[in-house]
């Protein structure tokens, strides 16, 4: 498991400032180098590798990318609602991060397969945010800390950085999310007589009005959430290209879109949406085509499936023209 240090903590006006301060995205040399290289291989095709490869160059800044140092990271956080879908959700929460820091879930094998480091940040689950059908789950200090730690977890040197979560809750959170930013059903994500569902509804109805999203990733997020936006913005200051799974990863998208639209222009989701709240979380703020294995899973597998596809999608720009 990975500790993050204790960096400064910003307030929502210096994230603010940080977003207006957001890099020209201006690496179209290598982007049109990498372009005409793709044009230029034998037999004039190289279809959706060509497009990942063209992705890779534009977000690393070379003609030629490199895929040595890809990372899979996960956050995992407590909620306070879910003491009503486990009888023991701390335990539950730090059991599933124990799957992950002791090599035993899916995505160890696929990492250690892809050679690809794997970091699982553990956001204090035993201190669950608090319970956002009774009120705000984070203050704002927290959130920005949280937001914080999500970009202390973004390292130079890493030529792709991967983000997803491991939390108990985080699709109520996310559902939640998507509902109050873009007017989602969470109905149409969550089941229809669950728990997940009816902890949702109450979460929308007491924050229901709220429009600013920064104060709604506050109020019904949780710090994983909070982490995933700060890891999509610091990728996007180093301009590393960022691929992403799951649906909180994906309510950190609709966030930083909201914010500012050219803060997600380097992210790449692993998977396609699955449902109606992943589609309306995605569909304004990613230019790029999703990568699709047709997997049911989360938690950094999708991510690690195409990190081996992203490789070979590097390498043919090796490829000699003719």
């Amino acid at each position: 498991m990975t500790d993050a240090s204790n960096p400064a903590e910003p307030s929502f006006s210096e994230i603010d400032r940080l977003i207006d301060d957001l890099p020209d995205a201006d690496l179209e040399s290598a982007t049109s180098a990498a372009s005409q290289l793709v044009t230029l291989m034998p037999g004039g095709q190289a279809g959706d590798l060509g497009d990942l490869a063209v992705w890779l160059a534009r977000w690393q800044g070379r003609t030629r990318p490199d895929l040595r140092r890809p990372r899979v990271s996960l956050f995992a956080a407590g909620h306070g609602f879910a003491v009503d879908l486990a009888a023991d959700p701390v335990s539950t929460g730090q059991e599933e991060v124990a799957r992950f820091t002791e090599g035993d879930a899916r995505t160890n094998a696929l990492c250690q397969a892809a050679d690809a480091d794997l970091r699982v940040y553990d956001l204090s689950i035993e201190i669950p945010s608090a319970d956002a059908r009774r009120g705000d789950a984070l203050s704002e200090e927290d959130c920005a800390r949280a937001v914080t730690y999500g970009m202390v977890a973004v390292e130079q040197g890493v030529d792709l950085h991967a983000f997803s979560d491991a939390s108990l809750g985080s699709a109520v959170a996310a559902t939640a999310i998507a509902a109050l930013l873009m007017g989602a059903r969470p109905a149409d994500h969550l089941a229809d007589g669950s728990k997940e569902l009816a902890i949702c509804d109450a979460i929308v109805e007491t924050h229901r009005g709220e429009t600013k999203p920064l104060e709604i990733l506050r109020k019904v997020g949780g710090l994983e959430i909070a982490a995933l936006v700060g890891a999509g913005l610091a990728t996007r200051f180093a301009r590393q290209p960022m691929l992403v799974d799951g649906i909180a990863a994906f309510a950190a998208v609709g966030i930083l879109g909201r914010l500012d639209a050219r803060s997600t222009a380097h992210i790449r989701p692993a998977r396609p949406p699955r449902t109606p709240v992943e589609r309306l979380l995605l569909a304004n703020y990613v230019e790029q085509a999703p990568c699709d294995f047709r997997l049911g899973t989360d938690q950094g597998f999708p991510s690690a499936a195409a990190i081996p596809v992203l490789g070979l999608a590097a390498a043919i720009l090796d490829t000699p023209a003719g």
